[in-house]
């Protein structure tokens, strides 16, 4: 019996030594009652190794529990002591809230004291200073759950805006798609449309009868005429004679300039001209030459003298401008189409011998023959010469 009951008191005092051991541990820290954060106190604490000894002394002086149980309901008492502070503690920190009105940054210089290990150790320990908790505050629900509110689902209202929207722009693609084809589609028929004209013009011969016919037809092409009225299109003719004339202007002087030097290459009287032959310098083929090309001169210059006075008459008298001349030619293209026009232009140019017969005066008599026209490609007179 002896050996057991010196076990169990073996047991006891090992028992008691690590509850001794379990329970030094530092006191509850004092919780401010003011606004202002005070400074919480750290001691150090300096714990050493006992010897285990059982002493009366020892069990009088320290209140151990003496069992398990004891042990529990000490520990949910301290439990219970720091849920009460720490709940007045926030209490006092949302009045504090409130009546300042503005949110105040945690500060960061506030000390607690440190939590003794568990076990003890024969070193000493040195309490550390450590940041106290910042004050609560509410957060939004993008703070909480930042997942959610980023990848929130859609609404019924905005899934369907989504839909309309996507149905517009899919129709849009669609036209601007189909727009491009009937564009592409236009030119590529107007491209090869001008390539066959082309091939016919390159392939025309001149002075052919043959060919006659696909240079009319190359030339009836629809050449976009503009809708002018009366005043524009009188205006667009004035233009045209002022620039033939101012064309021809030119040539004029050129050619007046090079019959200078016609005489300097003929005229071997006049000494003016032979002072002038001797400054050019000119050799004996260059005065061939210049013989040779001066034969034709004189008929050149008196057609452009000719063609440039009828233009000047034109310009000068408002040619095609008389009353009522105008409003015949405006109802006339009214009735006619694009292709017509441009059909009874190449026509007009072709029957120009027979306009010119007509007497707008006065109507020839029955038994007189008027002028003949010609209508169709295949009626034309070929060109004997």
């Amino acid at each position: 019996m002896e050996p057991q009951q010196n076990t169990e008191k073996e047991n006891s005092v090992a028992k008691r030594a690590a509850f001794a051991g379990q329970w030094r541990t530092p006191p509850l820290p004092v919780f401010p009652t003011n606004n202002s954060n005070t400074m919480m106190s750290t001691t150090e604490i300096n714990t050493t190794t006992e010897p285990t000894t059982t002493t009366t002394q020892q069990q009088t002086t320290q209140m151990l529990p003496s069992s398990t149980e004891d042990y529990v309901k000490a520990l949910q008492e301290a439990y219970l002591r720091g849920a009460e502070a720490a709940a007045a503690l926030a209490q006092q920190q949302q009045q504090q809230q409130t009546i300042n009105t503005a949110t105040s940054c945690p500060e960061f210089a506030t000390q607690s004291s440190s939590v003794v290990p568990l076990y003890p150790t024969a070193t000493p320990l040195v309490t550390t200073s450590t940041t106290s908790m910042p004050p609560p505050r509410s957060l939004s629900v993008t703070e909480l759950y930042p997942s959610a509110a980023e990848h929130a689902p859609p609404t019924h209202d905005e899934e369907i805006k989504r839909q309309k929207r996507l149905a517009r722009n899919r129709a849009s693609a669609r036209l601007r798609r189909l727009r491009k084809k009937n564009l592409v589609d236009a030119y590529e028929a107007e491209v090869k449309g001008l390539e066959r004209i082309l091939q016919k013009l390159q392939t025309h011969v001149w002075g052919h009868p043959d060919s006659d016919v696909a240079l009319l037809e190359a030339l009836s092409m629809e050449r976009g005429q503009l809708e002018l009225t009366g005043t524009q299109r009188h205006q667009a003719a004035l233009e045209i004679v002022q620039q033939q004339v101012e064309f021809l202007s030119l040539l004029q002087e050129m050619m007046q300039e090079q019959y200078i030097l016609y005489q300097v290459a003929t005229t071997q009287t006049n000494e003016e001209w032979q002072e002038l032959s001797q400054l050019l310098q000119l050799s004996n083929e260059q005065k061939e030459a210049l013989q040779a090309q001066a034969a034709g001169w004189h008929e050149e210059y008196q057609a452009l003298q000719t063609v440039l006075e009828s233009l000047q008459a034109m310009r000068d008298n408002h040619w095609l401008w008389n009353n009522g001349v105008a409003e015949m030619a405006e109802q006339f293209m009214q009735i006619l189409h694009k292709n017509q026009v441009s059909k009874f232009l190449s026509w007009a140019d072709h029957n120009w011998d027979a306009l010119d017969e007509l007497d707008f005066t006065c109507a020839p008599s029955s038994n007189q023959t008027g002028p003949v026209f010609q209508f169709g490609v295949d009626s034309m007179p070929t060109d004997e010469k």
